[in-house]
């Protein structure tokens, strides 16, 4: 038996989300918490996991150990393991953080552990070894690029895959005001069934890109870009959703996020942004 202990920065997507076929940047701020994630590793038959106290917890168990397998077969692993986590955060909820947020640090501390890397040269490693993985499992390679990045390095940044990241210089808090939850057919968005036209589907993808970009490199663009491209991306995933009463508070620094997570459910946080 083994035991090894992280701590990684929770990493919050806060643009971006899973489009079919389309990889547009994703800016993923690095939340100013630290999640602390003790691992034990023993020897078993078949991979499995334990975590206890963690919402949403048969959904991320089951990709866990999924990530397990399909790992196991890349690296051509022979001895199975089982897993159990104890993680925990203080001074925040883990009830507001994304489960694609708890996928992407825990399954970079089994990474880390069985790679025996840390920090940039575990970042190296992700690139070939468990964006592969994600992707087998249906994930966005794009998204989970961005999250592994923001949690390793502990900055916020602007990232697309293949093309890398670019740490932010703008300093952006995040509090988490409420969050509310819809059920969803599936976490992934094909903008050209949500606006039945492929030209105006090309083109709102080109500018939700371009004002992504424009936002995470220019840090003279003020909130109402962020504001605009937050509610857009609300629009697309609101898709096929009816009877459905959200209410959104408009105050002062106060903006909507939209994710369709990865256990089928359009979470819609309320957040305050400071420093824009």
């Amino acid at each position: 038996m083994s035991i090894y202990e992280f701590k990684l920065s929770i990493p919050f997507p806060l643009i971006g989300f899973q489009l079919l076929e389309v990889l547009n940047p994703v800016v993923v701020i690095a939340i100013p918490h630290t999640l602390h994630i003790r691992v034990r590793f023993r020897s078993s038959r078949e991979f499995s996991v334990n975590i206890p106290g963690i919402p949403g917890i048969e959904v991320l168990k089951n990709y866990i150990e999924e990530f397990l397998e399909k790992l196991a077969e890349l690296l051509e692993l022979r001895k199975k393991f089982s897993i159990d986590l104890i993680v925990s955060c203080r001074g925040i909820d883990l009830n507001s953080i994304p489960l694609i947020s708890l996928y992407t640090v825990i399954t970079t501390s089994i990474l880390s552990t069985i790679s025996g890397l840390r920090d940039r040269e575990l970042l190296k490693y992700i690139d070939t070894v468990s964006l592969a993985v994600d992707k087998s499992l249906n994930l966005d390679q794009n998204l989970l690029y961005g999250l592994r990045y923001s949690s390793i390095s502990g900055k916020s940044v602007i990232c697309r895959y293949g093309e890398g990241c670019i740490e932010l210089k703008k300093s952006i808090a995040i509090e988490f005001k409420s969050i509310e939850s819809i059920d969803v057919d599936s976490h992934i968005i094909d903008i050209r069934s949500v606006i039945g036209d492929i030209g105006i589907a090309s083109a709102l993808t080109k500018l939700l890109g371009i004002s992504t970009l424009r936002f995470g490199v220019d840090s003279s663009i003020n909130s109402t870009l962020l504001r605009l491209v937050l509610y857009l991306e609300c629009f697309l995933q609101l898709h096929n959703i009816y009877g459905q009463s959200i209410r959104i508070p408009f105050e002062p620094n106060t903006y909507i996020k939209c994710l369709r997570d990865i256990d089928n459910k359009l979470k819609i946080w309320f957040l305050r942004i400071e420093s824009l």
